[in-house]
């Protein structure tokens, strides 16, 4: 199993923003992840996008390269923080913050199934003879002055 992370994907355009919807559009839709655009500058443009793929994954599978209207493009793998000239004021910042913080929460220990050993002091793994797969069974501990009792004798 893969972890999630925050991908910080950076796109220039040829042509100004505001002309570059339908570009954007093509992008957006087959990536199909939580994404947050940021950074907008006139040509350029920026998303955090959380996944489990690697940087050259997602841009092989978005197709980046056949996109004539990107002169550039960069993904890589987001920083932790952005020092941004209005501070938190800057979508960047925003981004890169909630990004962080939803991957976070997903590997904190309530959202992670924790293994539970077998105590054989407390259960008893037997075959169940009808389906065949193991079962598993209370037993109850014995009082100290109680002798020892064969669980394998029938």
């Amino acid at each position: 199993m893969r972890l999630r992370t925050p991908l910080l994907l950076r796109l220039e355009f040829t042509y100004p923003l505001e002309n570059a919807d339908r570009v954007i559009g093509q992008i957006i839709k087959p990536l199909q992840r939580k994404m947050w655009k940021c950074a907008h500058g006139k040509y350029t443009i920026s998303m955090v996008i959380i996944t489990e793929e690697s940087s050259s994954e997602l841009v092989k599978r978005l197709q980046l390269d056949n996109i004539e209207a990107i002169t550039d493009f960069s993904c890589n793998i987001a920083p932790i923080g952005a020092i941004c000239k209005h501070g938190g004021m800057n979508s960047l910042h925003t981004a890169l913050s909630k990004a962080w913080e939803e991957v976070g929460q997903r590997r904190h220990p309530e959202y992670v199934r924790q293994t539970q050993r077998f105590n054989p002091r407390i259960e008893r793994r037997v075959e169940d003879p009808e389906s065949g797969a193991i079962c598993e069974m209370l037993v109850k501990p014995g009082r100290p002055g109680d002798k020892p009792k064969n669980l394998d004798r029938k």
